[in-house]
């Protein structure tokens, strides 16, 4: 008995796929029309290519692309379809973990974002960059960091743009997942900041928090493990000198003393906003410390 044949239009009623699709494939060499007609030379399909369109709607929906899935077809062999799910699985999952850094990633920006607006918001309506409440002492945890560190300027009317691009180039070159925000480390009593642009060179650290693995290179160490007081201040960082000393006054003030080394946490800075009104930053002093 003759095994019955199909057109491309009964082929994809069957199977519930589109001619588009089946065209696709025949072109891609997938799966093309076995017969042709005596007749009218059409194309038709077998019966049998009822069951490749199948393997083919299964091995697609679990994202085998169409190269593979033509291979598997000529040889239908479980242990290579077995060993190509495998390796699809590997592929999808190291996707799935980069599109869930992503959106951490997305997470994190859009939270930061949201408290430097409520910050802002705060500061227009008490008319004050910082209230004298809001200064406190915080524990910084040790964790590791990915930093740059060398003499520059520390200039609070330098924009730091070529430090800042060489860490993140740096993080991107070692492959590793760090939070948004950038970190501003004077090794220097932080008045050196605010020293005229020719004076204001000073030992400079630039840093960002590591989230991901860790490896071993001079570039990566630990940072943390202290207390420090904390005050936000917002508008440009030219305006901090009086946040710095207030805080200053105020750890003496409840008992504690300072190393006059201190850090900046950049939350919004000139590559998200050009109004510099907008500009927030976390200034911290650590209290007692004999390793940072």
């Amino acid at each position: 008995m003759a095994e019955k044949l199909y057109t491309i239009g009964q082929m994809a009623k069957i199977c519930n796929v589109s001619t588009e699709q089946l065209r696709h494939y025949n072109k891609q060499s997938v799966l093309v029309p076995r017969e042709r007609g005596e007749n009218n030379n059409y194309r038709y399909y077998t019966e049998a290519q009822i069951e490749d369109v199948l393997l083919i709607k299964e091995l697609k929906k679990v994202g085998l692309p169409l190269k593979t899935i033509a291979l598997l077809l000529k040889d239908k062999n479980i242990r290579l379809i077995k060993a190509s799910l495998e390796n699809s699985m590997h592929i999808q999952r190291r996707a799935l973990y980069e599109r869930q850094k992503s959106y951490d990633s997305l997470v994190d920006t859009l939270l930061s974002l949201n408290n430097a607006i409520c910050m802002i918001s705060q500061a227009s309506h008490e008319n004050s960059s910082i209230p004298a409440q809001d200064f406190c002492i915080v524990p910084i945890a040790e964790r590791p960091i990915i930093s740059t560190r060398y003499s520059s300027s520390c200039s609070v009317d330098d924009p730091f743009i070529f430090r800042y691009t060489e860490l993140l180039n740096l993080i991107e070159r070692e492959k590793i997942t760090t939070s948004r925000s950038i970190f501003l480390l004077f090794h220097d009593h932080y008045r050196r900041q605010f020293l005229t642009e020719e004076e204001a060179i000073g030992d400079l650290e630039l840093f960002a928090n590591i989230t991901g693995s860790v490896k071993d290179t001079n570039e990566y160490r630990l940072f943390g493990g202290f207390l420090a007081a904390c005050a936000t201040h917002v508008g440009h960082y030219r305006h901090t000198r009086k946040v710095y000393d207030d805080l200053m006054r105020w750890v003496t003030d409840i008992g504690y003393t300072a190393s006059g080394i201190s850090f900046q946490e950049l939350i919004v800075g000139r590559t998200l906003t050009d109004y510099e009104e907008n500009f927030v930053t976390k200034i911290y002093l650590p209290l007692n410390v004999d390793r940072i």
